[in-house]
């Protein structure tokens, strides 16, 4: 993607999230609703800073020298209610590695076919079927029993 692809999707993704800035790192986001921060400064964000949108463009490689795991974690858990994660150079040519471990961290594609992952803290866990009061209120035996 290019600086233009990367501006038009952050207009997108603001519009969408109803988000007033976001915080961006990496390179080619820049954009004037970006609070724009090295991929360094990731490291040294407070733990009580958190944003409506992180847009993180990186090599997921470069991410790694800075504990990967536990900086996309920290994104996800601490610092961003929605994180997307666009991945870069090698990390957008080995698909499969990127794909698994994005998606081993709750992320899901944005757009199929695009290689751009989001995580929205409101929405990443589909609710499975058992987790219904049809399974656990039992309304056919509420005159049956006292409770």
């Amino acid at each position: 993607m290019d600086k233009h692809e990367h501006r038009h999707l952050i207009d997108r993704l603001l519009h969408e999230t109803g988000a007033t800035t976001a915080l961006c790192a990496g390179s080619g986001l820049d954009h004037p609703a970006c609070h724009a921060i090295s991929l360094q400064s990731l490291a040294t964000l407070p733990a009580d800073e958190r944003h409506e949108l992180a847009i993180v463009a990186c090599d997921l490689e470069e991410l790694e020298a800075m504990s990967r795991d536990g900086r996309l974690a920290a994104l996800r858990d601490l610092h961003a209610k929605r994180l997307v994660i666009i991945p870069v150079g090698s990390a957008r040519a080995r698909r499969s590695d990127t794909e698994a471990l994005l998606r081993a961290h709750g992320f899901r594609p944005l757009r199929a076919g695009h290689g751009i992952w989001y995580h929205d803290l409101y929405d990443y866990k589909e609710t499975p079927d058992w987790l219904n009061p049809r399974f656990w209120a039992n309304p056919e035996l509420w005159d049956r029993y006292r409770w």
